[in-house]
């Protein structure tokens, strides 16, 4: 049998494709990939260059994932398939069977997007258990054309050219796609040229499916006429890009190491807006559907400015309190206003695993909040909470309500009963609000009784 390291050993162009990305999209070598691998050669090719990243660049030891939809009789041997190919790299293996058909017609959609579900689900999970982690996909430039077309069809306006970016993030969940500048054609001349097996899924034949319509009728023509798609993608990737830098997934430092062990990301699922610009401002409609497009939420509809034009009757004191399925808004009568997502991580619980038990009694525990993720230590009695009415944490002359610190800091209601808080047990006081999940403001410490 082949060495797989030593057949590899030659494939340094393999590697070129990580030339392409802006070295701050790089991810860190201190988290755990989660290849998915359905063992076509986009998947086979991702697990390669992963698998080199491992020997020769020091990156955590990848973790290989493969769903088996069971849509065709044949499915079991591309499982076979996969765990072999993991087998003979020493990585290790996961897997998941699921009857993609009956759960689409229980679900009530379509076969893609419900294997899509199970996949990103199953993903995530693994994701979690070898936190820090983050999942990669095989997606590819060809996928991004085929994307924006099904988009555009569909009815979809500007941000859909911004899908399909390096970094996505889901509740704290990162996937990155390593060849989003790589094209279906530059794949299977490297698979090809260093022989790396794959197998081919022949539901990619399939006329069913519209993706599949799109890539053997109308992608032909357009590449004839001359249309690139790393190119493509590359013009609506750019940070100076009007719709990167406006789409929920432009960020610079996703799954960036920091001296804190935290990983972070900027927060674009919530805007927090000066209240004195948005009283003196004329176009009301036109700004309120800018902030929405940033993020990615649709136009400003008239019950809303109704709505808004009621409570803000007072120019110069006014609080704000408006929920709908697709974003929250709320202001006291001083601070900045809050406009959330509906799904914006920050109005999320957060989730806490444990990593190590030490001798001393105290527990490294991996935290996850807002898009953030850090070790922080708990020591004997000390535990993770979220606000409540009447808590109290200890000040020089004594003890003060959590509320009136939170309000001091300018912390967001909504956000108040979510941000992660280390209580004494044994005294029933706080020991540190983590502010930082928050914001960029450091932890403030409180000394117990």
């Amino acid at each position: 049998m082949k060495d797989p390291a030593k057949d590899l050993s030659r494939v340094s162009d393999i590697l070129d494709i990580l030339a392409k990305i802006p070295e701050e999209q790089i991810p860190s070598k201190t988290s755990t990939p989660i290849i998915a691998v359905s063992g076509g050669a986009d998947s086979i090719l991702i697990l390669h260059l992963f698998y080199k990243l491992w020997l020769d660049k020091g990156i955590k030891k990848p973790v290989v994932f493969h769903l088996d939809h069971a849509l065709r009789k044949e499915s079991n041997k591309d499982l076979e398939f996969v765990h072999q190919q993991a087998n003979l790299l020493g990585l290790r293996f996961y897997s998941k069977r699921r009857n993609i058909y009956s759960l689409s017609k229980k679900l009530s959609k379509g076969l893609e997007e419900s294997g899509r579900l199970v996949r990103y689900r199953s993903l995530f999970r693994l994701a979690r258990k070898f936190a820090p982690a983050y999942v990669v996909t095989g997606h590819h430039a060809d996928d991004y054309l085929e994307s924006i077309l099904i988009h555009l069809i569909r009815g979809s306006g500007p941000k859909a050219l911004a899908t399909l970016p390096y970094w996505s993030q889901f509740d704290g969940d990162f996937i990155f796609r390593p060849l989003m500048q790589t094209s279906k054609d530059e794949i299977n001349k490297l698979v090809k040229q260093h022989k790396l097996p794959f197998i081919e899924d022949f539901s990619n034949q399939s006329e069913q499916f519209l993706r599949n319509r799109l890539r053997k009728t109308v992608s032909p023509i357009l590449k004839k006429e001359g249309l690139m798609p790393p190119k493509l993608w590359l013009n609506f990737h750019s940070e100076n890009n009007f719709f990167m830098k406006k789409s929920n997934t432009s960020t610079k430092q996703l799954l960036t190491k920091s001296h804190d062990r935290t990983l972070k990301l900027s927060s674009p699922d919530y805007l927090l807006l000066d209240r004195n610009f948005i009283i003196t401002h004329l176009a009301q409609k036109a700004f309120w559907d800018y902030c929405f497009l940033v993020l990615s939420c649709p136009p400003a509809n008239r019950a809303f400015l109704k709505e808004l034009q009621n409570q803000m009757k007072n120019k110069n004191s006014f609080s704000l309190n408006y929920k709908c399925k697709n974003f929250y808004l709320w202001a006291n009568t001083y601070g900045p206003i809050s406009l959330f997502r509906h799904n914006a991580s920050a109005l999320a619980p957060f989730r806490q695993k444990l990593l190590e038990e030490k001798n001393d009694k105290s527990k490294e525990i991996l935290l996850r909040y807002n898009n953030r993720q850090k070790i922080i230590t708990l020591y004997p009695n000390e535990s993770l909470k979220t606000f409540y009415d009447g808590m109290r944490c200890t000040i020089k002359s004594g003890t003060k309500k959590l509320s009136k610190v939170f309000q001091e800091a300018g912390i967001p209601l909504p956000v108040r009963k979510k941000i992660p808080i280390i209580f004494d047990e044994k005294t029933k006081l706080i020991t540190c609000i983590l502010f930082s999940f928050w914001d960029d403001r450091k932890d403030r410490k409180f000394t117990p009784k």
